[in-house]
């Protein structure tokens, strides 16, 4: 993934499929803190990172950037609030930050899918497929039970997929498919590019100054939303800490 830079883009950023996918590319964490993977910032499976948590990350980049220039019908103070929430939240304990569980709540939640009523079709219906791609990696495997079902109604219906789409378990393996790499969401980029005039909406500068002039609180303490970020904060007060155990 890498900014475009192509005028009439709607983020700015393209898709571009990776190879080597499998090979986890960093033994820590790294990365914009806003943008970061749930999983990472947890600091879940040994904090290997790999080209799955990349895509989430350009899943956060996506809606920070929908959610601050968009236009959808959730009040601007939601907006804010599930922005600090998730973007940032960070929690120092002995020394360690750590954050990501907003984050993980609220995909599992597809927060964007039933709250933010993104107003663009196009847009709306992207957002919606890709935090379903992303979402399916914190959510847990269907039942046994849920499995069975599956298979006699995919049986009865000799496993035609068009027939299946709305089927939870359908669709728990086929986004866990998917997310073998980068293909599948590279395409679906592609198809909502295809015609420029649907995703050509004028910023909104309104809620932009809003949610630019809104002022942060981290652990209840105020802060201005500048430059540096809420979260370099905190992340100051981290090397802060750890200067002084060294």
């Amino acid at each position: 993934m890498k900014p475009s830079g192509k005028p009439g883009s709607s983020t700015g950023i393209s898709v571009k499929p990776v190879t080597d996918n499998e090979t986890p590319r960093q033994s820590e964490r790294t990365g914009t803190w806003q943008f970061m993977s749930a999983r990472l910032l947890l600091g879940r499976d040994g904090g290997l990172h790999t080209h799955v948590d990349d895509l989430e990350s350009f899943f956060h980049v996506l809606c920070w950037i929908v959610l601050r220039v968009g236009h959808y019908s959730l009040e601007v103070k939601e907006a804010i609030e599930h922005l600090q929430a998730v973007y940032d939240y960070a929690v120092i304990y002995e020394g360690q930050t750590s954050g990501g569980a907003h984050k993980e709540a609220r995909l599992m939640a597809y927060w964007m899918t039933q709250r933010a009523g993104v107003s663009n079709e196009c847009l709306r219906n992207l957002v919606t497929d890709f935090e379903e791609l992303v979402a399916v990696r914190y959510n847990k495997e269907p039942s046994k039970e849920a499995r069975v079902e599956y298979n006699e109604l995919a049986a009865a219906v000799n496993y035609q997929d068009r027939k299946l789409l709305n089927q939870p378990v359908w669709k728990y393996d086929k986004n866990k498919e998917r997310l073998k790499d980068c293909s599948w969401i590279y395409e679906r980029f592609c198809k909502a590019a295809e015609d420029p005039s649907k995703l050509s909406d004028v910023p909104n500068s309104k809620n932009l100054q809003i949610i630019k002039s809104e002022p942060l609180k981290v652990f209840g303490l105020p802060a201005r939303t500048t430059k540096r970020g809420a979260t370099d904060n905190i992340q100051s007060e981290h090397r802060s800490q750890k200067s002084k155990r060294d």
